[in-house]
């Protein structure tokens, strides 16, 4: 028989690690960071069949680690049972148990998840906070054709208006498609501080951005080569750091990402935040209904092209470092890097979003290569 982890052993254990860790200083730091990063929820369970999902996220998703006394399999659901030993984030899983039993689950809050599901009905998770139905959304939209049903003991399945930490939901979709999880009690903050700057953020539909272009990292002069070294290096538009400090700085797409080639890592974007992936800059498009003047700031293009900013994302048309060491279309054009490369022919591209001054077009450039120096917007984790 299994055995459960007590409250109390589970407390024992991580202020044993903090005493152990307190007498090196050289990890002080990293701890004090680790264990703010970390959150504790609970699982209550019931004897008999419980309907449960992860309510945060695990380094270890090893269902016998996460439930030491549960007496069956942990099963998914894609078009029948299957069992699966290590749990996942977005998706709803069975487990057995003899007793009424609560269990300690460390990891990372889960604010929003883009949760993949197929045609007809699935069983999928929640979030570390309660989500209200009436605020989850899909793409397609409107595939949603079904309440969302939880299981509980003594009581069987029933239709929820509220999403709660640590359970599991049946939802029915009319097509393939993915359901957007969002727990807007946790918005976007103001601004942040990093590097010594403060950044604007603005919140489009489900997703975070920092509402000014990035501006970190020692200026380079055009005809420079920013290099692995360990410094973030940036270009200034015409070797003026003014333009740094109000459009941002101008960075190769090797820089940007820290040299890494990872979708979605971090770069050189604060923590907590990311280059954004292709998918991202599509959600954002979607979202603002294809309407680049929205992105824009008032004040930047002209006529068919005039920034309404009626998005908050306040674009400014900063122009390039070309891969010559020249400036070019400053007022003129935005480009901003995404996080993922073209890889053919030979990877020496990666895929930009663009905002012309004279229409409202957005444009996505699969062939600039990465020795252009273009602009860094962040979007949160």
């Amino acid at each position: 028989m299994k055995k459960s982890i007590s409250v109390m052993t589970l407390w024992e254990g991580i202020n044993n690690y903090i005493k152990y860790f307190k007498k090196l200083p050289i990890f002080s730091v990293l701890l004090f960071q680790f264990m703010n990063a970390q959150v504790i929820d609970t699982i209550h369970v019931n004897p008999g069949w419980n309907l449960l999902s992860l309510p945060v996220i695990v380094t270890d998703g090893a269902e016998n680690s996460l439930f030491p006394s549960n007496v069956s399999d942990a099963f998914v659901y894609d078009d029948g049972y299957i069992t699966e030993d290590t749990l996942e984030n977005g998706e709803g899983f069975w487990l057995k148990f003899d007793t009424t039993a609560s269990f300690f689950i460390m990891g990372e809050s889960i604010h929003q998840d883009t949760i993949n599901v197929h045609t007809g009905w699935n069983m999928i998770g929640s979030l570390t906070n309660q989500v209200a139905v009436d605020s989850v959304t899909s793409i397609p939209a409107k595939i949603i054709i079904s309440d969302f049903f939880e299981y509980t003991h003594g009581i069987g399945y029933r239709s929820s208006d509220t999403l709660k930490p640590g359970r599991g939901y049946w939802v029915k979709v009319s097509e393939n498609g993915q359901i957007i999880l969002i727990n807007l009690s946790c918005p976007c903050l103001s601004s942040i501080e990093y590097a010594g700057k403060s950044y604007r953020t603005v919140q489009i539909g489900s997703q975070c951005w920092l509402r000014d272009n990035l501006d970190v990292g020692e200026m380079l002069q055009g005809t420079d080569t920013s290099k692995d070294n360990g410094i973030i290096e940036k270009y200034c538009y015409g070797d003026d750091v003014t333009n740094c400090n109000i459009y941002g700085g101008l960075y190769l797409w090797n820089e940007a990402m820290n040299y890494m080639t990872s979708e979605g890592v971090q770069g050189i974007c604060p923590q907590g935040w990311h280059i954004p992936t292709i998918s991202e800059f599509q959600t954002l498009i979607a979202t603002i209904n294809g309407d680049g003047n929205a992105l824009k700031s008032v004040g930047q293009g002209t006529g068919d092209g005039a920034g309404t900013n009626t998005s908050g994302f306040s674009a400014l048309l900063s122009g390039a470092r070309s891969y010559n060491g020249n400036f070019l279309d400053f007022g003129g054009l935005a480009y901003l890097w995404s996080s993922e490369q073209n890889v053919w022919p030979y990877n020496y591209a990666a895929i930009s979003l663009g905002l012309y001054y004279n229409d409202s077009d957005i444009y996505v450039y699969y062939y600039y290569p990465k020795n252009y120096g273009f602009c860094v917007r962040c979007i949160k984790d």
